[in-house]
């Protein structure tokens, strides 16, 4: 049984790389950026073996979404939206690269439902897009049955998290994605730490289901992107994986014998499919092929 974890991992940085580990943010390496947003739950550190394969070629920047790693959520009585992480994104991108540097963006999940809005967006800031099952919910119709566990799980951790019931919360979000009875199976500080982000994946989820992205702008998106999928994941995110496959109109897919928590779990598996899709992009676009 497969788990959705709350990533712990070392320090991204090596001695012999210019690094720079500042709030909400870590960069390692020299070269085109590439920019990696992680998912619900997770923090920059998620991508720390990606980080340092990438390194030796790139500057690797990987980033902390609002209510995750160094950054708090937004305070106020407001909710979270797609476009408030963009804009988080942005300026801590500004603070390292300066304005207007056009970066490979990688993202998971929730970090790939930012990525592709940020390319929507700011299409002359991307160079190339890599996607792990985003959370474009909004592709696929409400009463659709293959969303409906999805969306009931957002609608009960949102109400668990109203009444303080936060350890109900983070209990349905780990069962939902890893299985019943994977949170019994934690220990008690994972389980608290899982608790803690409960009012954060309430606030991701609205986001997710409020985030406006349209088919027409899929379709006008040119950026080069790479589509992955696990072949073992949730009916629904593939489907969400095969409707981008079929609307952008320069991308490409690969099914991997993985889960939606492969990026954190498995990376072995997902990284040299990463790795190699954004040296081949840098290649081709530093020798004048078009996108």
């Amino acid at each position: 049984m497969h788990r959705f974890t709350v990533v712990t991992a070392p320090s991204l940085t090596q001695p012999d790389l210019p690094a720079v580990n500042r709030k909400g943010l870590v960069a390692l390496g020299r070269g085109q950026p590439v920019v990696l947003v992680p998912g619900t739950t997770s923090s920059k550190s998620q991508w720390t073996a990606l980080a340092q394969r990438l390194a030796p070629r790139f500057q690797a920047i990987a980033i902390d979404l609002h209510g995750f790693g160094d950054n708090r959520t937004l305070s106020g009585p407001r909710d979270l939206s797609i476009d408030d992480e963009i804009d988080l994104v942005l300026a801590r991108l500004d603070s390292v690269l300066g304005c207007n540097v056009p970066v490979h963006l990688v993202g998971h999940s929730y970090g790939g439902l930012v990525a592709l809005q940020f390319a929507v967006r700011y299409p002359a800031l991307v160079r190339s897009l890599t996607l792990y099952e985003p959370m474009v919910l909004t592709l696929i119709e409400g009463d659709d049955p293959v969303i409906a566990g999805m969306l009931n799980m957002g609608i009960a951790v949102t109400e668990r998290v109203a009444s303080r019931s936060n350890f109900e919360a983070a209990q349905l979000f780990m069962d939902f994605w890893s299985g019943d009875g994977a949170f019994d199976k934690l220990s008690l500080p994972a389980k608290s730490r899982l608790a803690a982000c409960a009012g954060q994946i309430a606030l991701n989820f609205h986001a997710v289901t409020n985030c406006p992205l349209r088919l027409e702008e899929l379709r006008a998106l040119r950026t080069r992107t790479l589509l992955l999928s696990g072949a073992r994941s949730h009916d629904f995110v593939q489907r969400i994986v095969q409707v981008l496959a079929t609307t952008l109109p320069n991308s490409k897919v690969n099914w991997i014998n993985a889960d939606h928590t492969a990026p954190l779990n498995a990376p072995d598996l997902i990284n040299p499919w990463i790795e190699t899709f954004i040296e081949t992009t840098a290649g081709s676009l530093s020798t004048g092929q078009s996108r």
